[in-house]
C-alpha cells in the first residue's frame, strides 16, 4: 500500500494543536512549538480543519435545495448584521489601527523574542507584519466564528467609545 493513497487523520488536542498520523508514520505533539513535523500533512490538516469549517456552516454539505436556500437566507441575515455593527463600531476614521495594535498585542511569542509589529503603506495596500508565532487552528476557527475569541475572559479588545460625553468645566 503506497502512502500517497493514505489520507492523515486529524487529530485535535486539547490545545488545539494538530496531530497527524498515517498508516506509515506517526507524530507526537511537540508542547513548545505545536508545529506538524511533515510539510504535506499540515497541509492536508489544514485543508481538512478549514473544510470541517465549512460544513459547520453549510458549504458542500450535500444539502437539498430548500435547505441550501435557508442557508443562503441565514448567511445574507448575517452578512448584513455584521456590516452594521462593522459601521457602528468603526465609524471613526483610524480605528482599525487601533484593533490592530490590540490584536498584535494579544498574540503569542517566542519566549526569545521581541514582539514586532510593522506597517507598510503604499498607495494601493496596507501591508501589516508581526512577528507572532502564527494560527493554530483554534484561531481559524474564532475568527470563521462572530464572538469567538481565542482571547479568553481577562483581556478585553479595544472598543472605542460608543457615544459622546460632554461635560463643562467651571
Amino acid at each position: 500500500m503506497s502512502d500517497q493513497n493514505i489520507q492523515p487523520t486529524v487529530i485535535q488536542t486539547e490545545n488545539d494543536s494538530i496531530l497527524s498520523a498515517t498508516a506509515s508514520r506517526h507524530y507526537v505533539n511537540n508542547n513548545i512549538e505545536k508545529r506538524i513535523i511533515s510539510e504535506n500533512d499540515s497541509i492536508q490538516a489544514a485543508f481538512e480543519h478549514i473544510e470541517s469549517i465549512r460544513r459547520g456552516f453549510g458549504v458542500n454539505c450535500g444539502l437539498d435545495s430548500t435547505g441550501q436556500s435557508i442557508i443562503s437566507n441565514l448567511q445574507g441575515m448575517i452578512e448584513r448584521s455584521l456590516e452594521k455593527l462593522s459601521n457602528d463600531l468603526y465609524s471613526e476614521q483610524g480605528h482599525f489601527v487601533l484593533e490592530l495594535i490590540q490584536n498584535a498585542d494579544d498574540n503569542q511569542y517566542l519566549a526569545d523574542r521581541v514582539p514586532t509589529l510593522r506597517f507598510v503603506l503604499s498607495s494601493e495596500r496596507i501591508l501589516i507584519c508581526n512577528n507572532e508565532i502564527g494560527f493554530r487552528p483554534m484561531h481559524i476557527s474564532a475568527i470563521c466564528n462572530v464572538g469567538a475569541s481565542t482571547k479568553g475572559k481577562h483581556k478585553q479588545g479595544y472598543a472605542g467609545h460608543k457615544g459622546k460625553m460632554i461635560s463643562s468645566c467651571r
